[in-house]
């Protein structure tokens, strides 16, 4: 159920350009939830299943995003966290910016989506920017979440 629901998601971002980001960033929270509430094995098996959906029927940028890294990086986020505060932003850092060029090398080499910007800093600078605010809502969600259903 969550997968379909993050596949759909992730159609919808594909079909309208300006949502891919949002709409990544929206399935991912359906790997949230699973990990939360079942554990990794199931929120794992969420990702993969979404993933593999998603880029069979509509191969550009929501699902690859997704797929590399808004529904891995719930999991990751939970690795990483158990760590200390600096060598967890030093890995959650890295893990996006590995995930950044593996979005853009794919999604430019394998899939023929647009070249806009490259590999430039500009590029990173930004999505390390917004990612550092995508951390913030996303680990804000979870605690609502905490506070309010898991009593």
């Amino acid at each position: 159920m969550l997968a379909a629901l993050a596949s759909v998601l992730l159609v919808l971002g594909s079909l309208v350009d300006v949502l891919d980001l949002s709409c990544a960033a929206a399935a991912s929270l359906g790997v949230v939830y699973a990990r939360i509430e079942y554990g990794a094995k199931w929120s794992a098996a969420v990702w993969l299943c979404a993933s593999v959906v998603s880029l069979l029927l509509f191969p550009r940028s929501a699902p690859l995003l997704f797929a590399l890294f808004a529904g891995p990086y719930p999991l990751f986020k939970a690795f990483a966290e158990r760590r200390t505060q600096v060598v967890s932003w030093v890995c959650k850092l890295l893990f996006f910016n590995l995930a950044l060029t593996a979005v853009l090398v794919v999604g430019v080499y394998l899939l023929g989506l647009e070249d806009f910007f490259g590999f430039t800093v500009v590029v990173y600078a930004a999505g390390n920017a917004l990612f550092v605010l995508f951390d913030i809502a996303l680990t804000q969600l979870i605690s609502v979440y905490y506070r309010r259903f898991r009593r």
